[in-house]
């Protein structure tokens, strides 16, 4: 009788402690499965790395095209700060010319890394008052929509767009960057678009797709994007420079060089092109200001920059029908 009753206890212990490990590894799985939801590289909102869209040296090669002209137009961000209205930014500049935008500042620009929020606010407005304006939003998951703005606004016709999908691409250096495929709400004709953590959209930094911009034949196109004059990404046109007029296209950007680069005191253009030639030049410093201008005598193409600061500099050559765009340093 004793010894029946002590085996009853040892095989209720058993049966007991059993039941706890049983439990324990149920719990256990259970909490596992919902910890993997908040870690799945799929779900964008956890992802704890960010690649921040303005920083020092960057800069972007968009292609404008319209009314029978394509044209390259580089795209930089101010290494100064910009206080305007107690809020900081830095200035956008851009080396050339198109329609009533000049060259020089487009704007201003700032973000808000804690969110994820890139913001624009344009130099020159035509056709409404200037103000910050949402141009990305890169906490955005599928299924979200996003309302942009950037240098074209548009007014009359929505211009937001729905996430359809989120994956990777990889940059030219191997780095992956977040890639967010979004398609317009309303029926316009707004093209697709893809986002590029860091880089930006691919129809142009500045100019996401809308109505207004279809309806004037205006296309734009991210040719290449640099990081510290390394280029991270170039579009499936496979070059960095398109120049066409009257439907030819020209490479005068790869037929002439500035040398040496760096400079230190004079700076003088290397050319293979006998047909074109150039008459004046102009030089930004990277806040956006013309710091120097000149003109080209007996095809002497000389141009003195001993005066400059040392830095990085923005270099235009012109004639009357055509204009190309470099970078040098100073030392």
């Amino acid at each position: 009788m004793i010894k029946q009753k002590y085996f009853s206890k040892k095989t209720m212990i058993f049966f007991t402690s059993f039941a706890v490990l049983i439990f324990s590894l149920v719990f256990t799985h259970a909490v596992g499965d919902q910890s993997d939801n908040f870690t799945n590289p799929e779900n964008h909102n956890s992802r704890q790395s960010y690649s921040p869209f303005i920083d020092n040296g960057k800069h972007w090669n968009v292609m404008h095209e319209g009314y029978g002209e394509k044209r390259t137009i580089e795209y930089y961000i101010s290494t100064q700060d910009t206080t305007i209205n107690d809020t900081v930014y830095r200035k956008v500049l851009v080396n050339d010319q198109y329609n009533y935008y000049p060259s020089g500042i487009a704007g201003f620009i700032r973000e808000d890394t804690a969110e994820r929020r890139v913001y624009f606010r344009p130099y020159y407005a035509e056709w409404h008052p200037i103000h910050d304006g949402l141009l990305y939003d890169f906490s955005i998951d599928v299924g979200d929509t996003v309302d942009v703005y950037g240098l074209y606004y548009c007014q009359t016709y929505s211009n937001a767009y729905k996430v359809v999908s989120i994956s990777t691409i990889e940059l030219l250096n191997g780095e992956q960057r977040t890639l967010w495929d979004l398609h317009p709400v309303e029926e316009n004709v707004q093209k697709l678009d893809q986002w590029i953590e860091g880089v930006g959209s691919i129809n142009g930094v500045l100019f996401p797709g809308c109505y207004e911009m279809a309806t004037i034949s205006l296309y734009l196109e991210l040719l290449c994007y640099y990081e510290d004059d390394v280029k991270l990404y170039m579009s499936a046109r496979d070059t960095c420079f398109v120049n066409w007029s009257s439907g030819v296209q020209t490479n005068m950007q790869h037929d002439i060089q500035p040398y040496p680069n760096p400079v230190s005191n004079v700076l003088y253009l290397a050319t293979v092109c006998e047909s074109e030639r150039f008459n004046a030049y102009e030089i930004y410093n990277l806040s956006g200001l013309k710091v120097a201008e000149g003109r080209f005598f007996d095809h002497s193409y000389t141009i003195p920059v001993d005066i400059l600061r040392s830095g990085m500099y923005l270099l235009r050559i012109k004639n009357e029908s055509n204009a190309h765009n470099f970078k040098f340093i100073k030392n």
